[in-house]
């Protein structure tokens, strides 16, 4: 067993914090070191396993707060250096490629992924998203605690809806233009929608363009689209609701997202897209909620079918691209 540990220290939202996850994982298990998480002092702002566990990997997996009692201050080495006094107190700030910088010694928080390294404790301390998190999906089981919380806030759903994702904060997505484009596939059925904006859930609970029957996870702040992974508001119960957010969308019959007026999909959606895919939902599964389930016979279509599909098109080839990306990580062996 190893002494030697990658100590990942998360920024961003949670598709970020899982695709560096899975590049600390992958160095970890090619050069032998157990992974140290430490979600704390960014991401979560609270302790990762205390939401999932890791099974089907030879890699050893703590928490930063139990472990680091097992090395010597006076003694242990640390690279990128930082004085070990210093390693829960160091302040931060984003350098190039998304990896953050000590502002007291100017020292970039990462080290090169392809080398082997003679220190105790290599830091990584970063940002960054992509597909990355779709690998990990397969080593993730949820733990009691959030099973259990799961079931509380998600009850509430009906059996079988279909799921509208909206990133709408510091990510913005057209959202009327999104509705109307959807309004064939969501008129007059139950639609779970899930935003990261308050301002834009209640105009939606208001029925504003849109004439499906909605549905809500939670209720956020009507007055707030200010984005909800910032360590200042990060809290359990954001934590819950978030996990809670990307679970309901991973059950849906049908799940639809669109790109964000930056031209790109938002890492939230395609993480909650390639949960849908992932045979990791079928360990969420909740009493009630089943996917399937038809239109109600008194459900009157409206909208165009033919702006419905030409809309759809350049998202039906990204879900495409996520689902055979997961059929295939799920088939090689884990490791």
């Amino acid at each position: 067993m190893t002494n030697k540990i990658v100590l990942w220290r998360p920024h961003g939202g949670l598709n970020d914090s899982l695709c560096q996850i899975q590049h600390c994982l992958a160095y970890c298990r090619k050069f032998n070191r157990r992974l140290v998480l430490d979600t704390y002092r960014s991401g979560l702002n609270d302790d990762f396993l205390r939401y999932f566990l890791f099974s089907g990997t030879s890699v050893m997996i703590d928490e930063w707060r139990s472990h680091k009692e097992k090395f010597d201050a006076e003694t242990v080495t640390i690279f990128p250096k930082i004085a070990s006094e210093r390693l829960d107190t160091y302040d931060v700030d984003l350098g190039d490629g998304g990896v953050y910088f000590d502002t007291e010694t100017k020292t970039a928080l990462s080290f090169d992924r392809s080398k082997d390294y003679p220190q105790d404790i290599l830091i990584h301390e970063a940002c960054g998203g992509g597909i990355n998190s779709y690998w990990l999906l397969k080593y993730l089981a949820p733990t009691d605690f959030l099973k259990t919380e799961l079931e509380q806030r998600l009850g509430h759903l009906p059996s079988s809806y279909i799921a509208v994702h909206i990133r709408n904060t510091d990510l913005e997505t057209d959202h009327a233009k999104l509705l109307k484009d959807l309004e064939y596939a969501i008129s007059g059925r139950d639609v779970l929608f899930c935003t990261d904006s308050g301002r834009l859930q209640a105009d939606l609970k208001a029925g504003d363009g849109h004439s499906a029957s909605a549905h809500f996870v939670a209720n956020l702040d009507p007055a707030s689209s200010e984005r909800l992974h910032g360590l200042e508001s990060t809290n359990v119960d954001g934590n819950l609701t978030m996990f809670a957010d990307l679970v309901a969308l991973s059950q849906s019959r049908k799940l639809f997202f669109s790109f964000t007026k930056a031209g790109r999909i938002s890492g939230f959606s395609g993480l909650a897209y390639a949960l849908y895919c992932s045979k990791l939902k079928h360990k969420f599964r909740l009493n009630g909620i089943q996917s399937g389930g038809k239109r109600p016979a008194n459900a009157a279509r409206s909208g165009s079918f033919i702006r419905y599909l030409q809309t759809q098109i350049p998202i039906f080839a990204a879900k495409l691209i996520v689902r055979v990306g997961v059929f295939f990580n799920e088939a090689w062996p884990n490791r």
